[in-house]
């Protein structure tokens, strides 16, 4: 039975964060930009 080594030390909080960044960029494209979009005279393209 072989063992499945550790992640480095930094690995997770280094994922958390990216994960995190990801979902707010997410959250920018699908929600907010939209709505200023909206309210701009010219709109974003």
């Amino acid at each position: 039975m072989s063992s499945v080594p550790a992640a480095p030390p930094g690995q997770p909080k280094k994922a958390a964060t990216a994960a995190w960044i990801g979902s707010a960029l997410e959250y920018y494209d699908f929600f907010i930009r939209p709505f200023c979009a909206m309210l701009s005279p010219c709109g974003l393209k």
